[in-house]
């Protein structure tokens, strides 16, 4: 594989079960030590803690991935070559994709910090985390391969099915737009109920 494609090889969902390891275990630690409660303490809108700590989820997703790509840019282009493309072209095609690369894993960032806060406790997070990325796993992999009936329409509802797809729907629009609105719901909902939660939540 040229380095060039290195930027479709974070699309995998074992990542995303390390973003949900490393990202919640720190928020679900702030409640442990104390930091959450300080901050409550100094008078800040709940809403806007949990906002900052998802934002953070975010940014560590995003550092995380970033991390991947290029590795794996740079491996492969030692192990086979860099590709055809030149380098100018390609630092646009590497922005656009990371861009659509970040933007699907954000169905889990919503999740991973609505855990952190629901259970305040790193080592719940961490499993909790694990089950869910298993179970949209799970739940894809049956629509995929069900017999007897097409449920591969199905597929569209996962997340993991847009960030692994993308190299073979690069001219496909609608691919794009379905991928942005499934994510972003995934991303808004549990967003939305944990601040409808965290409202009412006794912080220790």
């Amino acid at each position: 594989m040229y380095g060039q494609k290195g930027i479709y090889q974070a699309g995998t969902s074992v990542n995303a079960m390390w973003f949900g390891a490393f990202s919640g275990f720190f928020i679900a630690s702030e409640f442990q030590n104390g930091g959450i409660r300080n901050v409550l303490a100094l008078g800040k809108d709940r809403r806007q803690v949990f906002l900052a700590k998802t934002v953070s989820m975010v940014i560590c997703i995003k550092v995380l991935l970033l991390v991947i790509v290029l590795v794996q840019t740079i491996g492969n282009t030692i192990i086979t070559s860099f590709g055809d493309m030149p380098l100018g072209n390609f630092l646009i095609f590497f922005t656009k994709n990371f861009l659509h690369t970040v933007v699907f894993h954000l169905a889990y960032a919503g999740f991973f910090t609505m855990f952190a806060f629901l259970t305040q406790k790193p080592g719940i997070t961490i499993l909790l985390s694990f089950c869910f990325e298993a179970l949209i796993l799970v739940m894809g992999g049956f629509f995929e391969n069900f017999k007897g009936q097409n449920l591969k329409p199905y597929l569209k509802l996962f997340p993991q099915y847009y960030y692994t797809k993308i190299e073979y729907n690069l001219t496909n629009q609608r691919f794009f737009v379905n991928g942005y609105a499934v994510c972003l719901l995934y991303f808004l909902i549990p967003v939305v109920i944990s601040i409808l939660l965290f409202r009412k939540m006794d912080v220790k």
